[in-house]
């Protein structure tokens, strides 16, 4: 295992994100492959995690776990997962900061080599 960085959920992006997002949805098999890719075993399969980046992944959680999603006067975004709000530039990361927040707290550990 990696050497494992806190990182606030609110500064979470990419990568680092998308592992966070996949410990938060109770994945216990997430790992690093050699491009620095969180990875996760499903039905003896190893899959990208892109919940950040890919609505096809993260469209489900959003369903499930948000309440509100709305964009800002700013043009960003905020999304509410239970008493935690998330915020970003995108509506899926909004949506995934908020989840990681709600089920992890407002920090994080992350392998070190996601952390950009």
């Amino acid at each position: 295992m990696s050497e494992l960085l806190k990182v606030e959920v609110s500064e979470l992006e990419g990568a680092a994100l998308d592992w966070a997002v996949a410990k938060a949805a109770g994945e216990n098999r997430v790992q690093v492959d050699a491009l620095a890719i969180p990875i996760m075993l499903r039905e003896g399969v190893f899959h990208p995690c892109q919940f950040s980046r890919n609505w096809e992944q993260g469209g489900p959680l959003v369903e499930e776990h948000v309440t509100a999603l709305n964009q800002s006067d700013s043009g960003g975004w905020w999304a509410h997962s239970g008493n935690h709000v998330g915020e970003a530039l995108t509506p899926l990361i909004a949506a995934m900061r908020a989840i990681v927040a709600s089920k992890l707290g407002d920090t994080v550990e992350v392998p070190k080599e996601l952390v950009t």
